[in-house]
């Protein structure tokens, strides 16, 4: 019995690389190309959060949707330390890299970071949640309230992160208990993109990371 040959992958993109900070890059399906595909963004081995291939660059104009293929993802504060680290994407629930992934750039530090009074990221999803961490440097003592905002409209005011995470503890963050999941709500299930941001209710301030989410219905 002779085996058939593995299906040819209909996903075309690259990994451009990590500049100022931010995973850059772009990705689009040929076989669904008005469908934005999503990526999911490593340093170093681990997921760090999940980017929406749907922002527009010049130079891919002549692409698929008018060229709003691409995507960027920024690095977390806690990853801006100077240093070299490898750089990843994947197409998103996927084991394929994107072309020329990994590399392994110098990340920046984050200047702004000792002045900043809120610091954290909203890194993407898992497991049917959002997920992401958050930590007051003049309040280190109490934990972040986060309200949340579909499209600029507020749909929760006090959500808490106060969940443990190993890697804030080691990275100095208090005691490590400063992430949070927000469980998706109905209104993301649309298939249809949305921005969604998590802002401090002490200090204004609206996290990095994910904005636009687009899930189906399933």
């Amino acid at each position: 019995m002779t085996e058939s040959a593995p299906l040819e992958s209909t996903r075309q993109g690259h990994l451009d690389g990590c500049h100022n900070a931010v995973i850059v890059g772009w990705a689009y399906d040929t076989a669904s190309p008005d469908v934005p595909l999503s990526i999911d963004c490593y340093v170093d081995g681990r997921r760090v959060g999940t980017a929406t291939a749907d922002s527009f660059r010049h130079d891919l104009a002549q692409a698929a949707r008018s060229g709003r293929i691409a995507f960027r993802y920024p690095v977390p504060s806690l990853l801006r330390d100077g240093r070299a680290h490898e750089i990843a994407a994947f197409y998103a629930d996927t084991k394929e890299p994107l072309p020329d992934s990994p590399q392994r750039h110098v990340i920046a530090v984050d200047a702004e970071a000792s002045t900043r009074h809120l610091m954290g990221n909203v890194d993407g999803i898992e497991d049917g949640a959002i997920c992401g961490w958050a930590f007051e440097t003049t309040a280190p003592e109490l934990s972040v309230m986060l309200r949340v905002a579909i499209d600029g409209k507020e749909i929760a005011r006090t959500i808490p992160a106060d969940l443990f995470r190993e890697d804030l503890k080691d990275a100095g963050f208090g005691t490590g208990h400063c992430a949070f999941r927000y469980p998706v709500p109905d209104a993301l299930c649309d298939g249809k993109p949305h921005r969604v941001t998590f802002t401090g209710v002490r200090c204004g301030t609206v996290l990095p990371g994910l904005e636009t989410v687009m899930l189906g219905d399933d």
